[in-house]
Parts: structure tokens; C-alpha cells; sequence
């Protein structure tokens, strides 16, 4: 017995001297006391009063000093960033000029890459916003939607290419190439059509469609196409008998 109880207490004293494990292996990246956080060669080299970073990746962040809430993934990532704060940039050189500019989002390899002052913009998609400066308030979600734009601002390109050209303000394009062929109009909305070269305020929908449904239009007007006739061969009449017009307008 006396055998007994001197193995239970061994046991219970080895139990104690044993750090406790949660399952995870133990984390290899610490954060400074300023919440930033950073992971991979001079990745958040620079900072000095900024708080609250993520950088990871090869010269992620690499020159922000007192930028708050960036976070960066990605080799050069959001690397020019100085004063800028509330980026997040994921993809290799996403965001990498980026200097002072604010709320930006960029996902995908060198998604707005040449971006330096251009604020409140959204690029999901490899080169989506690729050339974008100065910009700001752009939606680019496709591959190289929006590309080419540099100055331009309030743009919404859903689709790859869609307003690949374009260096507009206010245009609107939805669709696999929308709005390609337009490069300096503005306030123009297209669905699944390419544009005209230079326009502004043109609708454009549909490119090869043959016929069109658009639900409550007939409810509302249901004899407009009888109606739109009978003015047409009316004034057809007034125009060739002017003294014996329709029954319907005689008085």
C-alpha cells in the first residue's frame, strides 16, 4: 500500500510540472505593443506610432510608419503604404503603391497596384484596378475590370474586362466585357453590351437579344403598341388629307 501511494504522488507530481497544451502548436509571431503584427522578410519593417497591422509576406507594409488598421497578405503588399490606414490588400503587389490613401480593399495579384492617394476604392480580381492613381469610390469585381483606369472615379465594373478601357467617371457595366470599347465617357450604363467609344448618359442593354420581357410593363400600358399606331396612321393621314382627317378627331 505504502508502494501504492508513492506512485500516485510521483504521478500527481509529474501531472504538475507539465505545461497544459489547448491542441495548437505554439504561435511563432508575436505582436508589439501596438497591436501590429508581421510575418516574413521586412514585412512592417518601418513602423513607429501605427497601430493595429497585419503585414505578411516579403515587404508587406514595408514603409508604413504610422498607418493604422492595414492589413496586408501578400509579397509587397500594400509595401509604398506610409500614412495610410483601414487597407487590406490579399495578392502578391496588391495595393503596393499605395501611400496615404484610405479604405481601400484589394484581392488579387496587383490588384490596385499603382493606387496612391485613390481612397474608398474595391478590386477583387487579378490587375482589377491595376492602373487606378487617384481614383477614388471605384467597384472593379473581375479580372482587369476597370484596368486601364487611372483618374477616374465612382465607376462599378462587374465582370472580366468590364470597362477595361475606360477612364470615365460614373459608368456602370455588368457583364463579360461590358463596356469595353468605351474609354472617356461618362455617367453611361451598360448590361452585357461593349459600348461606343466616347459616350456619356447612354443606356446600352444587350448586345445580339432579338426580343425583350420586362415584367409590369405590359400591366401598365396594355395597349400601348394599338395606341402608338393609331397616332402613326393618324398623323400619316393629317399629313396627306389634312381636310379629311380620322373619324376620331373630327369635331
Amino acid at each position: 500500500m505504502k508502494q501504492l501511494r508513492t506512485l500516485v504522488i510521483a504521478g500527481l507530481a509529474l501531472m504538475l510540472s507539465v505545461t497544459l497544451s489547448w491542441g495548437g502548436p505554439p504561435n511563432p509571431t508575436d505582436s508589439d505593443a501596438n497591436g501590429n503584427t508581421a510575418g516574413g522578410s521586412g514585412a512592417l519593417l518601418n513602423v513607429t506610432t501605427g497601430t493595429v497591422n497585419t503585414g505578411f509576406g516579403s515587404s508587406a507594409l514595408f514603409f508604413n510608419t504610422t498607418g493604422n488598421n492595414n492589413s496586408a497578405c501578400g509579397a509587397n503588399a500594400l509595401e509604398q503604404n506610409i500614412t495610410g490606414s483601414r487597407n487590406t490588400a490579399s495578392g502578391s503587389g496588391a495595393l503596393a503603391s499605395n501611400t496615404t490613401a484610405n479604405n481601400n480593399t484589394a484581392s488579387g495579384t496587383v490588384a490596385l497596384a499603382n493606387n496612391t492617394t485613390g481612397g474608398s476604392n474595391t478590386a477583387s480580381g487579378t490587375f482589377a484596378l491595376a492602373q487606378n492613381t487617384t481614383g477614388s469610390f471605384n467597384t472593379a469585381n473581375g479580372a482587369s475590370a476597370l484596368v486601364d483606369n487611372t483618374t477616374g472615379s465612382k465607376n462599378t465594373a462587374l465582370g472580366f474586362n468590364a470597362l477595361g478601357l475606360s477612364t470615365g467617371n460614373q459608368n456602370i457595366a455588368v457583364g463579360h466585357a461590358a463596356g469595353l470599347a468605351l474609354t472617356s465617357g461618362k455617367k453611361n450604363i451598360y448590361l452585357g453590351h461593349p459600348g461606343v467609344e466616347t459616350e456619356s448618359k447612354t443606356m446600352r442593354l444587350g448586345s445580339l437579344q432579338t426580343r425583350t420581357f420586362i415584367a409590369g410593363v405590359a400591366a401598365t400600358w396594355p395597349d400601348a403598341g394599338f395606341h402608338r399606331r393609331l397616332v402613326e396612321l393618324t398623323m400619316d393621314q393629317w399629313w396627306k388629307h389634312p381636310l379629311n382627317p380620322l373619324p376620331m378627331i373630327k369635331w
